[in-house]
């Protein structure tokens, strides 16, 4: 098994394409792109006050992805890491979209669109779960509507990130319990949570040295609980690997790996780490 590099696109932005997502059959992506970036190289004037970040689709046609095209609500605000449900009818993003209006906001929250007859609607906020003054991110959701998510913590003066659950129910879905898993420690965050709830893979690391501390890991959900977390050895290198997504067959693991988007073969990783969780 050898990792191979997803460049998706033949422009030279490809080193910046992150938090990608699939339709369920795999004939479009949805990914984070320079905005601010591609609009220059393109000879439009973009102001300062622009976000940095949008997200864009792009269609797979005859076996390369096409131009990627500005998602229709994105481009106002800074938006990234879209994360399509398993039935591809609900999008969630990061964004710094105000929480109220003309509120301005700091950190990341979690918002979300539904697909209604072709068009992605008006994006919504997750009005309980998101907060002005810490971040919320990095949603992921199963087919039964288990939402995971990154939560900022402050204790003590300082932040710390940990992951969160909870059951989507819309803009008013209520706030997570605090995912704690047994022997281990650190911070999580980039969650993704398998359809069928059974595995969830996520970053670990140390708040005070992220870059030289984050690696992805594997748990299992078994007996009502997820198991200690495994790290993925295949996959991590010295610098950070994160932002994980697993390709609707199965097939691939896609992430960021010391800022290089990347795929991998799966199936058999997934099988090897069943087994030494003895996990059938």
């Amino acid at each position: 098994m050898s990792s191979q590099s997803f460049t998706p696109f033949p422009e030279s932005y490809n080193r910046l394409v992150q938090g990608v997502s699939f339709t369920p059959d795999g004939s479009v992506l949805f990914c984070t792109l320079p905005f601010r970036e591609r609009g220059e190289a393109k000879g439009i004037g973009m102001a300062s006050h622009m976000p940095r970040l949008a997200i864009y689709r792009s269609t797979l046609e005859n076996g390369s992805w096409g131009e990627p095209k500005l998602l229709e609500f994105s481009g106002q605000y800074e938006d990234y890491e879209p994360t399509l449900s398993p039935n591809g009818e609900l999008l969630f993003f990061n964004s710094d979209r105000p929480l109220k209006d003309d509120q301005k906001v700091q950190k990341n929250s979690i918002w979300f669109s539904e697909l209604e007859q072709g068009i992605w609607k008006e994006p919504q906020s997750l009005m309980i779960i998101n907060r002005a003054d810490t971040e919320q991110s990095y949603p992921t959701i199963s087919r039964k509507g288990k939402l995971i998510y990154c939560k900022e913590v402050v204790m003590d003066g300082k932040s710390g990130f940990f992951l969160f659950e909870t059951h989507f129910t819309g803009s008013y879905t209520e706030v997570g319990r605090k995912i704690s898993f047994s022997n281990f420690d650190g911070n999580t965050s980039d969650p993704w949570l398998s359809p069928n709830e059974d595995y969830l893979i996520f970053t670990g690391f140390n708040v005070d040295d992220w870059p030289g501390t984050c690696d992805l890991y594997i748990s299992f959900f078994w007996k009502d609980q997820w198991n200690e977390p495994i790290g993925l050895k295949e996959l991590n290198s010295e610098g950070p690997d994160f932002s994980p997504t697993i390709s609707p067959d199965g097939k691939w693991i896609y992430y960021r790996k010391n800022y290089e988007f990347i795929k991998f073969p799966f199936r058999k990783l997934l099988k090897k780490y069943r087994r030494i969780n003895k996990h059938p």
